[in-house]
Parts: structure tokens; sequence; C-alpha cells
């Protein structure tokens, strides 16, 4: 504007004015025009029949606010599940727009969405048309589309439908607030016939207990934890289809001890709980039995006590729950004291503690308590363990002299 200024001649400096007054009214209209868009906008120069092939629009996902909000308006109750073909995060901050009363019942979910987003800087890795799943949603800007929405609702009840039947083919591993409980296959499912908009309000509690503490995320070990917290809510993980409720929850890959879940109410009481063992530790504990078969024990005490491949094995027939109510103690004495943790040691210990409580690592089956304790892989002068009562005091103890 100021070289603008600077032309000697008026007529030309006032043509020049003229000029540049129309380029910026005609942006100006087009940026209107394309509200809120106008982050896409080109020039009146440009053959807008070349844009899709050219060049790459929607970058920014501002076009995302207005699928979220579709997405609400298509499906005005229950759980509404959403993915993004690339990459979903965009959605998920545009979910933060949305009512709050609504924005709970819309979660980004890979595995079972109601509506599958394609934004226009995608629309090179999938074809809409060519997908099988139907467009029922697209916003469009100089008729090239910067995002569309596909149906997906029909394929998610369909998996839902197959799961709830492949669920009820065998009885639950566990009951609790009218769901069946199944744990199988890497996944927790749970259902439920008659289920109402009720059963979805409460949170649900999952903790997953793993047979190996150093398999637990950091910030769980950080915190002292001795397992994982996986809660969610119910749109977040489950559906409903009729009057069935079903929630599929993944597990986390590594080896599992042992699952607790339930509900708890807002304020954070139980509503129901249930603890399931899972089978490929019960297996475990069915094989340390059985080669106790002809066994005889290193130790007698309220438990017998067996040294076996790397493991210390605790054994008792006729077991009730009250045998598992104490908590555990284990001290293992190494052969050379170099072989202690740095931490045992810079505590001026002689041993290694590894005190535990039974549901860690114990199971009850068949009448018969079996705990599993594996050991540290050094070289082992004694081991000290014993059952400590609710009050601290001593209920039993033994001292097992390895290698006798």
């Amino acid at each position: 504007l100021r070289a603008l200024a600077d032309i000697p001649r008026p007529s030309l400096r006032a043509a020049a004015f003229a000029l540049t007054a129309l380029g910026i009214a005609v942006a100006v209209v087009q940026m209107v025009r394309v509200h809120p868009y106008q982050n896409e906008y080109f020039n009146p120069l440009v053959d807008k029949g070349e844009i899709a092939a050219r060049w790459q629009i929607a970058y920014l996902g501002v076009s995302y606010k207005d699928a979220v909000e579709a997405m609400i308006e298509m499906q005005p109750s229950g759980r509404v599940a959403a993915v993004d073909i690339i990459d979903s995060h965009k959605m998920r901050r545009n979910i933060a727009f949305i009512p709050e009363n609504e924005r709970r019942r819309l979660h980004i979910n890979p595995s079972f969405p109601s509506f599958v987003a394609v934004s226009g800087d995608q629309r090179w890795e999938i074809d809409p048309a060519r997908d099988g799943r139907p467009v029922i949603w697209t916003r469009e800007v100089y008729g090239v589309p910067l995002i569309s929405l596909l149906d997906a609702r029909a394929e998610s009840e369909a998996a839902h439908r197959a799961i709830y039947a492949a669920a009820r083919a065998s009885p639950p591993d566990a009951s609790g607030g009218g769901f069946g409980v199944y744990a199988d296959g890497g996944d927790l499912t749970y259902v439920k016939d008659g289920c109402g908009e009720e059963d979805t309000r409460e949170r649900f509690a999952l903790s997953v207990f793993p047979v190996d503490l150093s398999d637990l995320t950091k910030w769980a070990r950080d915190a002292g934890l001795e397992y994982e917290r996986l809660g969610f809510d119910f749109f977040e993980r489950g559906a409903i289809f009729g009057d069935r409720c079903v929630i599929v929850r993944k597990l986390p890959g590594y080896p599992i001890s042992h699952i607790e879940t339930g509900q708890r109410t807002e304020g954070g009481g139980e509503l129901w709980s249930v603890r399931i063992l899972l089978d490929r530790s019960y297996e475990r504990y069915r094989r340390a039995l059985a080669s106790l078969a002809d066994a005889h024990p290193a130790a007698r005490s309220d438990f017998d006590l067996h040294l076996k491949d790397g493991a210390l094995i605790y054994a008792r027939e006729g077991c009730e729950e009250s045998d598992a109510r104490g908590r555990f103690f284990l001290s293992v004495f190494p052969a050379d004291p170099r072989d202690l943790p740095q931490s045992a040691r810079d505590a001026g210990a002689e041993h290694e503690p590894l005190n535990f409580d039974f549901e860690r690592h114990g199971a009850i089956f068949d009448g018969k308590c079996v705990i599993v304790r594996d050991l540290p892989d050094y070289p082992i002068s004694h081991i000290e363990t014993g059952q400590w009562t609710d009050g601290e005091g001593e209920l039993w103890s033994a001292r097992l002299a390895v290698g006798d």
C-alpha cells in the first residue's frame, strides 16, 4: 500500500488502489462463503477441477467439529463410536467442543466403530465409493470433500452380535450385577440380557494382576502397585442392541495371574465386583500339584513346602478361604551376599524379602490351596517363610535349607 501511494500519477494510483481493493474484496467474499473453512481458500484463478488432483486439503482438520456434531445428530441416543482411517487425534481434539452431556457418548474405537471418518487429506488412502460402507454425510468446498462419514453401524452391530453369541456358548467365568464375564483369547467380554440405560451409567473398574511384576507399566511400578488399572466407561467399550449389552475390553499381552472387575458408583462406591483367575494360571497350579504327587515336602507346617524348578511351592489339602487371608512372608538368603539386589545391600539386609499376598501367587480349587512363588536365580543358602495374622503376629513359620 505504501508503494501504491508513491505512484506519481493520480489516475494510475487510483486504478492501482481500485484493483487491489477488488482483489481483497474477492478474497474476503470467498472466505466468508466457505466459512468456517476459510483456511481452504483458493484464489479465483485456480482451476477448481484440479484441486483434488493437485493439492492436499483439510490438513488442519477443522471439518472434524462438523463431523462430530453430525454423528451425534444421526445417533441421538446410545453409544457413538468413531474412528479415523489414518489418525484419530484430530477427531479426539474436536470432541472437546461437544456439550458435556453428549461428549460422554462419543468415543474413538478402532475395533467396532459406528462411523468411519475420511478427511480430505486421506482421499488417496481410501476411496469411499469402493470401501463398501455407504457415505452417509459429507462436507465439501470447491466441490472437493473436506470430510466424509462412512456408515459402519450395521457392521458394528453384527460384530457385537457375533461376540455375544460366542460368549453365550459357554458358562461365564464369573457373574456380577447381572453381567456374565468371560476371559478368553486376550479379551474380557461382559454380556447382559435385559440391559437398560442404567447399566451403562456407572464406570467399570478393571484391575489386571500380572504373573511377573516387571510386566507392569512404569507408572504402576513407580506407584508401588501390584496391578494395572484399566477402568473404562460403557460407551467407550460397549454396545446395546435390542435389550442386550456387550462390552469388549482387550487385556494386556503379558501373562496375567488374575483380574478383578466390577462397577463403581460416581462416588466411588462398589456396585458389584468379581475376581477371575485366568486359565493359564490355573494350568500352572495344576501342573505344580501334579508334580508333587510322589514328592516329599522340604518342610511341613500349615502348608507343605516344596522346592522345585526354581520355585517354592506351598500346598495344602482341605483348604478354605481363611487359609489365604494372612500375608505370607518370604526371606531368601543367598549363598553369596554379593548376589543380593542393591536395594537390600543398601539397607544392610542379609536376605532378599519377597513377601506376598495369596491372591497374587496362589489359587484354590478342588479343595486344595497351592502357591507358586518363583525364587531368584542366584545360589541360595536357605529360606525362611511363613504367614502373618491380620494383626502382624506370626501364624506359622518354617526354615528350609536349600539342597536338603
